[in-house]
């Protein structure tokens, strides 16, 4: 009996990141560098101008995905990671392309000019700000889903605790300035 409790269970290994400080500071810097060219696209949707022109409002979410893809793909070569981030990265590609089909559908065509200056196109309408919302929330998802795969690239969990409170703060603010876009 008493040997049988001495006996030693394997237990698997994991592999956990060593601690790099100096990378650490490094990502850090460079996420707050690309959440201030997100809050710029921000600030630039929270225009009453912009928000009520959705083409203009679906190119800026573009660029807000550029940035973040962007900035996702440089991290992930960085740190010699091909695995971590495609989920994202195929969901944002996905989300572009439906993104840049909806902005053709929003670019009026010259049968649809006369139509919609004849009064012809309320249907078409609601579908469009149905679009739109649905792009938006979309949108909000994937970008949540960037801003926790970084929070996992720190190897400092006190790091890790900052970011997470940068970025909900700007989701915070994000999310009702995309909810309010309109057609």
């Amino acid at each position: 009996m008493e040997s049988s409790r001495n006996t030693c269970v394997p237990i698997p290994s994991v592999s956990l990141p060593e601690a790099d400080p100096e990378r650490d500071a490094n990502l850090e810097r460079d996420l707050i560098l690309t959440l201030s060219k997100l809050d710029h696209y921000r600030a630039r949707l929270a225009d009453r101008q912009v928000a009520h022109k959705p083409t203009l409002a679906l190119q800026i979410l573009l660029n807000m995905l550029d940035e973040v893809t962007g900035f996702t793909e440089h991290v992930l070569q960085v740190l010699n990671d091909d695995q971590r981030g495609r989920e994202e990265l195929t969901q944002a590609g996905e989300l572009y392309n439906s993104i840049q089909a909806t902005l053709k559908d929003f670019m009026p065509s010259a049968v649809q000019s006369v139509f919609s200056f004849f009064g012809g196109e309320s249907g078409n309408k609601d579908r469009r700000r149905q679009d739109l919302h649905e792009l938006a929330g979309r949108f909000l998802e994937i970008l949540k889903g960037f801003f926790e795969l970084f929070q996992g690239v720190f190897s400092i969990s006190s790091a890790s605790t900052e970011w997470i409170q940068a970025y909900q703060i700007f989701l915070v603010d994000l999310e009702p300035v995309v909810g309010s876009l309109t057609c």
